[in-house]
């Protein structure tokens, strides 16, 4: 099993800065795990992503609760222009994301010339929901609320 580092990383055309004020994805959301579908290999009870934006940067905080019931904790701070951003979590591992409108975040990880994972982060035009779908390494769709 990969390592919950890695799990919480999945939980990255405008400008930022023109994203930053009033950004639809700015907050905290909390997974609907009822309205998701989580990968068989990486399972959690419950899970919270915070989600912060500063221009061309934006930091990602995850908490979740695993199968066993323990509490793990990570963040990400990566740009939002397709620069490759190494990761902290996990060594070697690149991300990169840019916006693709102001409703959806495009992100990669990569290790060496390997995709690893692509992941999407879609807010509902309404803004009360977030719905993240991975492939790759880990495949979800996961729903998230906002809190």
């Amino acid at each position: 099993m990969r390592s919950a580092a890695f799990l919480a990383l999945l939980l990255a055309t405008s400008s930022g800065q023109e994203l930053a004020t009033g950004n639809p994805f700015v907050g905290e959301w909390v997974a609907n795990i009822s309205k998701s579908r989580q990968s068989p290999d990486y399972r959690f009870q419950a899970a919270t992503l915070r989600i912060s934006v500063d221009g061309e940067t934006i930091t990602m905080s995850s908490r979740l609760i695993d199968p066993s019931g323990e509490q793990k904790q990570a963040a990400e701070t990566f740009r939002t222009d397709g620069t490759e951003t190494p990761g902290k979590l996990t060594p070697g591992i690149l991300l990169a994301a840019r916006w693709l409108g102001t409703h959806v975040l495009a992100t990669i990880a990569k290790k060496g010339n390997e995709t690893i994972a692509l992941v999407t982060y879609e807010v509902s035009s309404d803004g009360k929901t977030m719905t993240l779908r991975s492939s790759g390494t880990v495949e979800h769709v996961i729903v998230f609320d906002r809190k």
